[in-house]
């Protein structure tokens, strides 16, 4: 059984408490789970407190004690924090405003009052474009895990192999020299045993070189 879809947290950042309690009411509707703050500095104690992090923050511009300018940088100042995609509301006639926000890197603008429809389809088209960009970095991050892993174990297996080359040369070489001197053989009673367990750990250690480059080829 798939496990329960968890509703996307929006941070919903407004001063007039007519207007937030209303668009609370909307995203909710819509399926949002809500966070309402009225100010930059509510909004901050929220984000301090809570474990979860919103999968959006909506913000006004014009607010008392912590401005949405403000907020806006002490958010993208956090580093845990910086990649949630943020809104500014602001009034129809600020283009000033717009452009300051813009500037500043602001995700996108919704223009007050605006049609519940339109407000909705802006914030699922951005939660959207955000899930886009955060799979993608996770498929690049794992791409490059998974290189990184290949070519370590590659350099490990010829790390290993190597020596293990100049071990069993040089160890086929004194067990023939060994084997000719049959007088020593006798002399030595279990040497021929500690000359059969070294090359046996040798084997061993070069089956494990041959199989773990095999097996990261595999899982690759």
């Amino acid at each position: 059984m798939d496990a329960p879809t968890v509703p996307d947290l929006v941070l919903f950042v407004e001063d007039n408490p007519d207007f937030r309690e209303s668009a609370a009411s909307l995203l909710e509707v819509h399926g949002y789970e809500v966070a309402l703050a009225c100010d930059g500095l509510e909004a901050l104690e929220i984000l301090n407190q809570n474990s979860r992090k919103p999968d959006l923050i909506v913000s006004d511009i014009a607010m008392p004690r912590m401005n949405g300018y403000d907020f806006f940088t002490a958010v993208r100042e956090k580093l845990n924090l910086r990649d949630i995609p943020f809104i500014f509301l602001t009034a129809m006639d600020q283009d000033v405003q717009i452009r300051q926000g813009w500037l500043m890197g602001a995700d996108q603008y919704v223009v007050k009052p605006f049609k519940p429809e339109d407000f909705i389809l802006v914030l699922n088209n951005r939660l959207k474009r955000s899930r886009e960009i955060t799979e993608h970095v996770h498929r690049s991050m794992e791409d490059k895990i998974d290189k990184i892993r290949h070519d370590l174990v590659q350099v490990v297996s010829h790390e290993l192999r190597t020596p293990l080359t100049y071990v069993k040369g040089g160890f086929d070489l004194l067990m023939e020299e060994l084997m000719a001197q049959k007088q020593l053989l006798q002399d030595t009673p279990g040497i021929e045993e500690y000359f059969r367990l070294i090359q046996l750990g040798t084997s061993r250690l070069n089956r494990l070189a041959d199989q773990t480059v095999t097996m990261t080829d595999i899982s690759s």
